[in-house]
C-alpha cells in the first residue's frame, strides 16, 4: 500500500512474480479516484506526494460519465483532464459493470486501456488507473494486465483480494471478502469474471486464456511482448 492520506486502497503493482522474473516497481499504480461524487478529493499535499514521490504523469480512468462531480477538472478547451494538473496524460476507459470486459462489445474499449498502459509505460510515464473505489472495474483490469505478464493465478486472486483491506471496503465491516461475492446488482461478480475466463477462452492455465482474450480484444502478441519487455525485471 502507498500512503496517500486523502485517498485509499493505492498500491504499486510492482513486486509480484511473473515468470523468471517480478513486475517492477514504480510504473503502474492502481487506487481509488481522486475526485467526485463519493467525498474523496486529493488534498494538495498529496497531490504533490502523487507526482514527486510516486511519480505518476498519467492517469487511466474507469468511470462512468455521470460518476464525475460538475466542477471536474477541464482545460481551456472543455477537455478532461486529471486532478494530478494538465500536464499529466488522461485516458478514459468508461468500464462500468466488471463482467463486460467479456462482451465483444467491450472488446474495443479494454484493447485502448491496454495500449494506454503500454504507451504510458513506453515514454516513462507511470501510471495511475483508478474507478471510483479502486476494487472492482480496475481490480479486474489489474487482473488481466498482471496475468498477461505472467503472474500466477493464486497471486493475482490475493492482489485483488487486497482491496478488501481498504478504509472504504472495512469502514463498517459489514462487507464479505470481495471474492465471496457474485451475481450481485452492482456487478461485483469475481467468481464469474474467472469462469468466463476459463469457460470462453482456450489456455492450459489462467495466463494462456487472459493471453487470448487480449488476443480477442485486437491486441497484437507484439504488444503483449513489448509491454513485458518494460514491466518484468528478470532474474540473472
Amino acid at each position: 500500500m502507498c500512503k496517500i492520506n486523502s485517498l485509499h486502497n493505492v498500491r504499486d503493482l510492482g513486486g509480484w512474480k511473473a515468470g523468471n522474473g517480478h513486475v517492477r516497481y514504480g510504473i503502474v499504480y492502481r487506487g481509488c479516484e481522486m475526485d467526485g461524487l463519493h467525498g474523496i478529493n486529493i488534498t494538495q499535499d498529496d497531490i504533490v506526494r502523487m507526482r514527486n514521490d510516486l511519480g505518476v504523469k498519467a492517469v487511466l480512468d474507469f468511470r462512468r460519465n455521470n460518476e464525475y462531480a460538475s466542477d471536474r477538472p477541464v482545460n481551456e478547451a472543455g477537455e478532461i483532464v486529471s486532478s494530478l494538473g494538465e500536464d499529466v496524460a488522461y485516458y478514459y476507459g468508461n468500464s462500468y459493470n466488471i463482467s463486460s470486459y467479456s462482451s465483444t462489445s467491450s472488446y474495443n474499449e479494454y484493447a485502448n486501456c491496454f495500449r494506454a498502459v503500454l504507451e504510458s509505460v513506453k515514454n516513462s510515464r507511470p501510471i495511475y488507473c483508478h474507478c471510483w473505489g479502486g476494487n472492482d472495474r480496475t481490480g479486474t483490469f489489474v487482473f488481466l494486465l498482471l496475468g498477461v505478464l505472467g503472474v500466477d493465478e493464486s497471486d493475482l486472486s490475493k492482489e485483488y483480494e487486497l482491496s478488501s483491506f481498504s478504509y472504504r471496503t472495512t469502514e463498517n465491516g459489514s462487507l464479505p471478502r470481495r471474492r465471496d461475492w457474485g451475481n450481485q446488482e452492482r456487478g461485483i461478480l469475481f467468481r464469474e469474471f474467472v469462469e468466463a475466463l476459463n469457460n470462453r477462452f482456450p489456455g492450459n492455465n489462467i495466463n494462456e486464456r487472459i493471453i487470448n482474450y487480449w488476443f480477442a480484444t485486437g491486441v497484437k502478441a507484439s504488444e503483449i511482448e513489448h509491454l513485458k519487455k518494460l514491466m518484468i525485471e528478470y532474474e540473472p
